[in-house]
């Protein structure tokens, strides 16, 4: 039995999207399943039994149903709902069906809740050579998923998609319990590759490549340098310096190709590295 009615499916697009809108919190890319929407739908409509408005001649499916399935094809093709891969029956708002959502719930009076935008973390860096960074603002947990902070690292670290966190992957992570702490994580990682970064990227105090032909002003010779007392520069290796390099005694250059010592530097001192011989006690 089918009845004629002056309603349409253009009726129904603005309380389908209000209904989505408060079943997903008002968050885009969350799946609904199509039929969950009807009873909101209904009541926005002041419609009490699906069945009040007879029945589609073609499928024999409730009017108000199909009223509904086509307000959401309507809506789908203006860009505000979408279907989520691979799935039947499930219908889901976009970004832009967020906005319209929000906007005709405001207007209707609905009590409308917006996502919260969360800040990026602050970093700070200190004057000194090592960057230090205020840590990343941690979220606050309510999802009571289990007090012991180890019992939840252990199941971050044995659960594939946990450390992938991502505010638009509403679909997983919004009703996941462990949610906060993966995000919490991985803004922890950030603070710490932002720090190594920043270290990697402070000046170092290296001292200027030797110019080739200097010409350096050794020790008389065989006079060994009273400052390395400590070293045996006759157990020491004579070789060819391959490039010009600072003498660690007199600090004037070696010269490329010219003999000299080099002495492995003695643990906990700085006491070593490449000697002209005249400073090293001569041949």
């Amino acid at each position: 039995m089918t009845t004629s009615t002056t309603l349409t499916a253009s009726d129904f697009k603005a309380p389908l999207l209000r209904t989505l809108g408060a079943l997903t919190g008002f968050k885009p890319n969350v799946p609904v399943l199509g039929k969950d929407a009807y009873p909101g739908v209904m009541d926005l409509m002041g419609i009490t039994d699906i069945n009040e408005h007879g029945l589609n001649g073609a499928s024999k499916q409730p009017m108000v149903a199909k009223w509904i399935q086509w307000a959401n094809r309507n809506a789908n093709t203006a860009g505000h709902t979408a279907a989520p891969p691979k799935t039947r029956g499930k219908w889901m708002l976009t970004d832009e069906g967020v906005q319209e959502a929000l906007r005709l719930a405001a207007a209707a009076g609905d009590p409308v809740a917006p996502p919260k935008v969360v800040a990026a973390p602050k970093v700070v860096a200190a004057p000194a050579a090592k960057v230090s960074l205020q840590p990343a603002p941690m979220v606050k947990d309510t999802s009571g998923y289990h007090a012991d902070a180890y019992v939840r690292s252990l199941a971050i670290d044995r659960t594939a998609c946990f450390g992938k966190f991502s505010p638009h992957g509403a679909a997983v992570c919004s009703d996941c319990p462990l949610a906060i702490d993966c995000r919490n994580r991985q803004l922890a990682a950030f603070s710490h590759l932002a720090a190594v970064l920043a270290n990697e990227d402070t000046p170092s105090k290296a001292k200027p490549t030797p110019v080739a032909g200097t010409t350096a002003a050794p020790t008389p010779a065989g006079a060994a340098s009273t400052r390395f007392k400590g070293i045996d520069f006759k157990g020491a290796d004579l070789i060819l310096n391959k490039a010009p390099a600072f003498c660690a005694d007199c600090g004037k250059v070696i010269e490329k190709d010219e003999r000299c010592r080099w002495v492995e530097e003695l643990p906990g001192t700085d006491d070593g590295g490449l000697f002209h011989l005249d400073c090293s006690g001569g041949e």
